[in-house]
């Protein structure tokens, strides 16, 4: 599927202007639609419903760059919105209850959310002969956070467990072992990788870059476009436009072209809802 994004890094999307009658006088970072038809009457409100058959994107750029443009997208061919408000991650957090005991105890934990093996992973065996539950959650806890890599940290908790956090965007699974084996194993709390942050946002504009401007596709001085994700938070708009793609050619793979307008959440004079004329959109 081919994807786009568009940035408007401000909380408000600019309203209807009748002196904006160019792509290029499009304020840089700002979002605005025009009837490819008529730029000469300037700018559409993205809060009302739209009734021109052709409608273009256009998202300002910096001094120098050209501006980031949609195809003519025909209003007909646009087949679902969804609008999907920022939500803020959630760290995992799992804790593991030590007991005494003899001899060696291991735990571990594994990274899972990378999607691909092998995945990163951190083991460490304490020996808690003669060892308070106490002595052995801080010996734990020393290891754990003094070795590599990195993706949780270890801490305990008021009832001497040990407690594990990941860092934001990550999911992991903990096991024990050895004098280790039969420990309980709580999780805490559920990760929730958010939508609109920063790492999502950038993510979404880096496949855009492969998929819409060909960055990846390019053999010699692969000049990475010009980026327009910022640390800030974001209310995301995206539309699903039907392509005419022959579908023995480009399959179903091809079949939409998903185009996501950024804004700077809590956004406001945007709703792609009424302005394709869809009444639910929200997710």
């Amino acid at each position: 599927m081919s994807r786009q994004v568009l940035f408007n890094n401000a909380n408000a999307v600019p309203a209807a202007s009748g002196s904006v009658n160019d792509p290029f006088e499009v304020d840089a970072a700002r979002v605005v639609a025009f009837n490819p038809e008529d730029y000469a009457s300037g700018t559409l409100d993205l809060t009302s419903k739209y009734d021109g058959e052709y409608v273009e994107f256009v998202q300002g750029a910096q001094e120098g760059d050209t501006p980031v443009r949609t195809s003519l997208i025909k209003v007909s061919d646009v087949e679902k919105v969804i609008e999907t408000d920022y939500t803020a991650p959630v760290a995992q957090v799992t804790t593991v209850t030590p007991a005494t005991g003899e001899d060696d105890a291991t735990v571990r934990v594994v990274q899972v959310n990378t999607g691909f093996k092998p995945h990163p992973r951190v083991t460490i065996s304490i020996d808690i002969t003669d060892k308070t539950k106490e002595q052995i959650t801080d010996a734990f806890v020393a290891e754990f956070n003094a070795n590599s890599p990195q993706f949780v940290t270890a801490s305990k908790d008021g009832s001497d467990n040990l407690v594990f956090t990941g860092d934001i965007g990550v999911s992991f699974e903990t096991s024990t072992d050895a004098s280790a084996s039969g420990w309980d194993i709580t999780s805490t709390t559920t990760p929730d990788f958010g939508s609109g942050t920063y790492d999502h946002v950038k993510k979404l504009e880096e496949q855009a870059w492969g998929q819409h401007a060909n960055y990846t596709q390019r053999i010699n001085l692969p000049i990475p476009p010009v980026s327009y994700a910022e640390n800030k938070n974001y209310d995301l708009y995206t539309f699903l436009v039907r392509t005419n793609t022959t579908r023995n050619i480009g399959g179903l793979a091809q079949k939409y072209q998903e185009i996501t307008v950024a804004v700077e959440n809590a956004s406001t004079g945007i709703d792609l809802a009424v302005f394709f004329g869809f009444e639910d959109a929200s997710v």
